[in-house]
């Protein structure tokens, strides 16, 4: 397991509790754990790192873990319509009744304020998340090469 260094294909990086896997061909596997805090932002610019030149990006998240929200993570999530990454779509899975629901406001707030080509969805579990992400793939490859 790796702390730094390029975010490749086949890199994991922690970040705290928390663990971004790059797979092939063009997916992100983020593992929240616990607390989310100040490190969201370093995690976050991972991700735009990883981004940078891919047509699209699918990324599928786990929140089954999260415990608490800082108002530092919540400062950094609420200010995701200017992360520079290419469409997206984005797949959680897990989680109680009251961070789904916290969650629909946040996509719906960060759409009103200008997040624009991204989808999302929020699966039971894994299995159900990544095959609406597998679902995405042509659509968002097709708008890439449009």
């Amino acid at each position: 397991m790796t702390t730094a260094g390029d975010p490749s294909v086949g890199t994991e990086l922690r970040f705290g509790a928390h663990r971004l896997a790059f797979e092939e061909p063009d997916t992100v596997h983020i593992e929240l754990c616990g607390e989310l805090g100040d490190e969201l932002q370093s995690l976050v610019e991972a991700l735009e790192a990883w981004s940078v030149g891919r047509p699209y990006i699918l990324t599928l998240a786990s929140v089954s873990r999260v415990t608490t929200w800082t108002a530092g993570a919540r400062k950094v999530a609420l200010s995701s319509h200017q992360i520079r990454l290419p469409p997206r779509a984005l797949a959680l899975y897990g989680g109680g009744f009251a961070l789904r629901m916290s969650v629909e406001m946040l996509m719906r707030a960060t759409a009103v304020l200008g997040a624009r080509d991204r989808y999302f969805f929020h699966g039971h579990d894994e299995a159900e998340a990544r095959a609406w992400l597998t679902d995405m793939r042509p659509k968002l490859a097709g708008a890439a090469r449009a």
